[in-house]
């Protein structure tokens, strides 16, 4: 849910971007509170079915129009890249863990490291794409429009 409230928050503004820990703390707590309140939901900060289905949707909804606006940034992506276009990958090969369990979890930090490499090496072999852990236009592409 953290990694899903910061995607939202790169197109809400009023939704703080958190730190990625997997535990529920109190910046966690704002964020989902400052959520609630831009959705107009109850603003108690507990992720109830409610709250959970509306983030849902929402990084749904965000992810979507972020993938379909983002264009190939022009230089591959590999380890040692930064930034949101690498934040993008990684949002979208950790949605694609739920159906593919071989790629590893993610922190989308914006840091292509090892462990983005080895998604993007597990997420190019299912593409039939050559395995080299680097994002070229055609992993760029397969990746957005899965």
């Amino acid at each position: 849910m953290q990694m899903y409230l910061n995607v939202i928050a790169t197109a809400y503004p009023s939704i703080p971007v958190i730190g990625i820990d997997s535990i529920f703390g109190e910046q966690t707590r704002r964020a989902v509170t400052a959520f609630q309140r831009e959705f107009m939901l109850n603003a108690d900060g507990v992720i109830g079915p409610v709250t959970w289905n509306k983030i849902v949707e929402q990084y749904g909804i965000v992810m979507g129009e972020v993938a379909a606006a983002a264009g190939y940034p022009g230089t591959p992506l590999q380890r040692g890249s930064t930034g949101d276009a690498v934040r993008l990958i990684q949002g979208v090969l950790s949605d694609m863990r739920g159906e593919n369990s071989a790629i590893p979890p993610l922190t989308a930090d914006g840091i292509f490291g090892p462990n983005t490499e080895d998604a993007v090496k597990v997420f190019q072999r299912s593409a039939g794409l050559t395995p080299d852990g680097i994002v070229d236009p055609a992993t760029w592409n397969a990746l957005v429009n899965s």
